[in-house]
C-alpha cells in the first residue's frame, strides 16, 4: 500500500532507465559548472573595475598601522594633503593633517630579485655549505 502510493506521488519510479538518470546528472553538473565559471568572471570584472577607480582617484593609502584588533591607524593622501585617520569597526576620525616635509616615505629606488633557487638554497642549508666551501680555498 505505501509502495503504490509513493509510486503514484512521483518518489519512487517503477522502470526507469539508467541513462536518463545519467542524462539529468550531467545535466545538473553541468549547470553547476555554468554557475560557478559565471561567479569567478563577474567576481573578476567587478574587482578590476575597482582597481581602475582607486588607481585614478584622489585618495591614496600610504601607511596602516594596527593598534588593536579592529582599530587602525591610516595615512592617508588626499589630493595633496595627508592627513591620520583612526580607523574603527565603528567609525573612522579624523585625527591630524600633516604637511608634506613631516611625511617620511619609505620608498626603496630598487627592489632586488631574487630568484627561487637563492631562496631555497638558503633554506635547504645549500647556501651554508657553499660558503664555507669557498672560504676555505
Amino acid at each position: 500500500m505505501m509502495q503504490s502510493y509513493l509510486l503514484n506521488r512521483g518518489f519512487l519510479v517503477s522502470g526507469s532507465s539508467s541513462f536518463s538518470d545519467w542524462l539529468e546528472l550531467s545535466g545538473i553538473l553541468i549547470l553547476c559548472v555554468i554557475m560557478i565559471a559565471a561567479s569567478y568572471f563577474v567576481t573578476k570584472f567587478i574587482g578590476k573595475k575597482q582597481m581602475g577607480r582607486q588607481k585614478n582617484g584622489n585618495f591614496k593609502i600610504i601607511e596602516v598601522c594596527s593598534v588593536a584588533p579592529g582599530k587602525n591607524l591610516q595615512l592617508i593622501k588626499t589630493g595633496t594633503r595627508y592627513l591620520v585617520i583612526a580607523v574603527t569597526k565603528d567609525s573612522v576620525t579624523k585625527l591630524i593633517e600633516l604637511s608634506e616635509e613631516e611625511i617620511i616615505l619609505n620608498i626603496e629606488e630598487e627592489k632586488k630579485q631574487v630568484s627561487f633557487a637563492e631562496v631555497f638554497a638558503v633554506f635547504s642549508g645549500k647556501q651554508n655549505k657553499k660558503e664555507e666551501k669557498d672560504k676555505e680555498s
